[in-house]
């Protein structure tokens, strides 16, 4: 993952904001418009870790690349991101401190972060780690199918709540200096340890539930492509009764693959969608309100500045 268009400058000390610093590497602070933003990376062996924290005063949209297709362990620790792929369809973004192993395609993407204190890790793995997820992590398997085939779409397993265990393997991971061979060996095996408790927490995940959840999630996606912008087709009611959902299918995949809850995943859907039109055409923000499901100009705007963390004028503004 490579983000653009960011100018970056080293420096020796963390900034004011930084929460999780990785021991013995410097920080990259990276020019933005909306707040302050830097980067610490490390080699692994097979791996690269890249530890990306902000202070943000309003959203801000950062594109990426991909060179290659990817796996990548991502790690939200503090805030919340929102990663879209080049068409604008929106990937994924769990409102809590959360992991989820993600195949991303080459190609050009879209992280928005929120207003804020922002803080994720992001792990690549090299080929190699690609024989381990076949033998040792059979839960992996259907992103390990996409990675194998080269798929053109990109694939998520479900995202899981950090514990502590999980939290004490990354603290582990920041706080040892490479110096040498075995200090990379050493990270290299708690980040096997931290694969197999996300691993474990996925198989169950799985086995608990009579559906896949992102299976619901896909479900739920196709549905509000289709109907974001009809208010009525959008209720909570109307949405488990097309989808022939009970409450407990919903509860299950706001829990398991959304992060929040369902009304607020229809409302960020619906948000995203603004974000584009006012990215991409002229039309009158009341104009857009209406067109992306908002009953009313106060509604979307409020929503909007809630997500964005700025009014939609100000965020056209930026974005043009």
């Amino acid at each position: 993952m490579e983000l653009l268009n960011c100018r970056a400058e080293i420096v020796s000390s963390p900034p004011d904001y930084v929460a999780f610093p990785l021991r013995g590497t410097a920080w990259e602070t990276l020019g933005g418009t909306s707040g302050l933003l830097s980067r610490q990376s490390r080699k692994l062996i097979g791996a690269h870790l890249q530890l990306i924290e902000a202070e943000l005063y309003a959203g801000q949209r950062i594109p990426y690349g991909v060179a290659f297709p990817s796996c990548f362990l991502y790690i939200q620790l503090r805030g919340r991101s929102y990663f879209y792929d080049d068409q604008g369809a929106l990937l994924h973004y769990p409102e809590r401190p959360y992991l989820a192993l993600c195949y991303y395609p080459a190609g050009d993407y879209n992280l928005h972060l929120g207003h804020g204190l922002q803080s994720f890790a992001l792990l690549s793995f090299e080929a190699e780690w690609f024989a381990d997820f076949g033998n040792n992590y059979p839960a992996f398997d259907p992103l390990a199918d996409a990675w194998l085939k080269g798929a053109t779409a990109c694939c998520r397993l479900p995202p899981i709540p950090l514990n502590k265990i999980m939290l004490d393997l990354l603290d582990e991971i920041r706080f040892t200096a490479i110096k040498g061979l075995q200090d990379s060996a050493r990270v290299v095996q708690l980040l096997g340890r931290i694969l197999q408790h996300y691993h474990g927490a996925v198989a169950a995940a799985i086995a608990a539930a009579g559906r896949s959840s992102e299976s619901l999630r896909l479900a739920l996606d196709s549905y509000l492509e289709q109907f974001y912008m009809d208010e009525g087709r959008c209720s909570i009611r109307q949405i488990k009764k097309s989808l022939g959902w009970t409450r407990h299918s919903s509860e299950q995949v706001a829990k398991d693959s959304l992060g929040c809850t369902l009304r607020r995943y229809v409302v960020e859907f619906r948000i995203h969608k603004a974000c584009l039109l006012l990215i991409e055409t002229n039309a009158k923000i009341s104009d857009i309100a209406y067109q992306t499901g908002f009953s009313d100009l106060a509604h979307f705007t409020n929503s909007f500045k809630r997500s964005m963390g700025m009014q939609p004028s100000a965020y056209r503004k930026k974005n043009s």
